[in-house]
Formats: structure tokens, sequence, C-alpha cells
């Protein structure tokens, strides 16, 4: 039972990092493509005071398409995410730190994410997202 949920945790966060890689390298018009795999049809995005954003897949998936097309993005660190399971949903959460300029002007910020995502059988499926910013200094 602990080497299943090793490994289940192990998924969750390859998911996690695959998100992140597909949103901080593809280019902005395949962002959506690369992404779409890992978000439920259900998948919402929801802002740092939990108010949805963005609700369905491709509205989830464009959110990260729309911030890549307005930013240029110079360095995204996100942190080891800290996974918990209950059978087939996970909560998944991480820090992260970016660097990235838009409109001329350079930004520094840092925050977390927290992720749920289900098991659908086969495969780990997001379906919320909140990215919470660190306080301005």
């Amino acid at each position: 039972m602990i080497d299943d949920q090793v490994v289940a945790e192990d998924e969750v966060r390859r998911v996690l990092r695959a998100i992140d890689a597909g949103w901080t390298t593809a280019a902005p018009e395949l962002i959506a493509d690369v992404l779409r795999p890992h978000f439920a049809e259900e998948a919402v995005v929801a802002g740092p005071d939990f108010a949805p954003l963005a609700s369905g897949r491709d509205a989830a998936v464009a959110s990260y398409a729309d911030f890549a097309r307005m930013a240029t993005i110079v360095a995204f660190e996100p942190e080891e995410a800290t996974v918990h399971l209950a059978e087939t949903t996970a909560v998944a959460t991480y820090r992260w730190r970016i660097r990235y300029t838009m409109n001329d002007a350079d930004y520094d910020e840092g925050g977390r994410d927290l992720f749920v995502l289900r098991h659908d059988g086969t495969r780990w499926l997001v379906t919320w997202r909140a990215m919470l910013p660190d306080p301005a200094p």
C-alpha cells in the first residue's frame, strides 16, 4: 500500500512538471494542445480569492496560453510539490518563483499553486487550480 501511494504521488508530480514545462517552454499557440491532456473536462482555475476565473478544460488551458502570449518568461522555478492522496483524489501544492517581462516592465514574483486532481482509472487529471501570489513586499 505504501509503495502504491509513493507511485501515485510521483505520478501527480510528473503531471505538474509536465504542465509547468508545457506552459513555460512551448510556443504560445501550442500550449493548449500540450496541456489539454492533463486537465479534466470540468477543470476550474480560481484566483487568489478562490473565485472561478476559468471554467472548463479549454478555458483552463487557455489561461496559461494567454499569459504566455502577453509575457516573456525569463525564469520559472517551481519547488517539488507536496501531494496528499485520498483514494482517487489528490491535492498538491508547491511554491514557485517567476521572472518575466510584460509591457516593457520586469517582474519578479513568488507564490504557491494549489491543485486538485482526480484519477480517472488510467491517469491523473487536474480538476481545480488556484494560484496564490505572495503578498507584495
